[in-house]
């Protein structure tokens, strides 16, 4: 069901990561995890499939343009386009590849407590857990009502974080059905 491809460029953010996190415990937890949900629920879900609303969007908050390498890595092996993003309880990056599928990253966030923030959302259903590449990858199937349409639509998000839930970091991967389908991923039952 899983595909081992979404996971093949993390360990080129190593980097990133490292010039992005702020010490996790300086951080509320539950507040940080909020943030990343909504980051990521506000922007990715909502207007997925509409690159040119996602980068005004993201425009609209203040979201800052990563330079060119970091975006690069960020992205890879797609191309696209990626941001800062300076929330209230931490610093995001957020990205657009060129397959139209949305990333949020929050280097310093905790797993455990965004894991829970996302789950815990309406239509969201974990269909598949694997380790790819020494990280734990979540899979789930969710149903979201487009920003600017106003229908449902079928997204694969797919959450990958350290298999020790005490080291901090998640990467939140909105991919649209067609593209996880391709990628190997298919979902039989979307939640109601």
């Amino acid at each position: 069901m899983m595909t081992r491809g979404i996971a093949c460029f993390l360990p080129a953010l190593a980097v990133v990561l490292m010039l992005f996190a702020q010490p996790a415990a300086a951080q509320d937890a539950g507040a940080k995890a909020r943030e990343i949900d909504s980051l990521f629920t506000g922007l990715c879900l909502a207007y997925l499939g509409d690159g040119n609303k996602i980068v005004e969007q993201a425009a609209a908050i203040g979201a800052k343009p990563l330079p060119k390498i970091i975006a690069t890595q960020f992205l890879a092996p797609r191309k696209g386009v990626a941001w800062a993003v300076q929330g209230a309880s931490g610093l995001y990056m957020l990205g657009l590849n060129d397959q139209q599928s949305c990333r949020v990253i929050g280097p310093d966030a905790g797993a455990v407590e965004t894991l829970h923030a996302f789950a815990s959302g309406p239509k969201r259903r974990k269909v598949g857990e694997e380790l790819v590449n020494d990280r734990v990858q979540h899979v789930y199937a969710v149903v979201v009502t487009d920003a600017q349409s106003q229908q449902e639509k079928q997204v694969v998000v797919i959450a990958t974080v350290s298999p020790d839930v005490a080291t901090p970091g998640i990467f939140l991967d909105a991919l649209p059905y067609g593209i996880a389908k391709q990628a190997g991923i298919v979902i039989e039952d979307w939640p109601q």
